[in-house]
């Protein structure tokens, strides 16, 4: 009866130190969401913008309504610092950098004529 117990409790407590060292691991496999909107000079929507991070071969173009998002994979995800490049015909690229973190960030570089 004592045995019983004693295997129950370490069976418990394995399980619990599994579950504990699992959660971390989880939360470093994270992508990252980079989403933004992108407008000209009077504040206007800018459609067909292409937004990227030229590091990580990843981006996206915008819709009419100068929104983007793209996803970079968690095997990609660092804490390295990046750069967000905007460009359009007719305007000027413009860069915003940003850290690289698991989860959402928005980056909306702002459009020069």
């Amino acid at each position: 009866m004592r045995n019983a117990h004693a295997r129950r409790l370490f069976t418990i407590a394995a399980s619990l130190l599994v579950s504990a060292l699992a959660v971390p691991a989880l939360a470093h496999a994270q992508d990252a969401v980079i989403k933004g909107t992108i407008t000209g000079p009077g504040g206007q929507p800018l459609e067909g913008a292409q937004v990227s991070v030229q590091s990580l071969l990843v981006g996206a173009v915008t819709d009419v309504k100068g929104f983007y998002s793209f996803t970079i994979s968690a095997g990609n995800v660092k804490g390295q610092a990046v750069d967000i490049i905007a460009r359009r015909l007719g305007f000027s690229p413009v860069t915003k950098p940003l850290t690289l973190s698991a989860g959402e960030h928005r980056a909306s570089p702002a459009r020069r004529a």
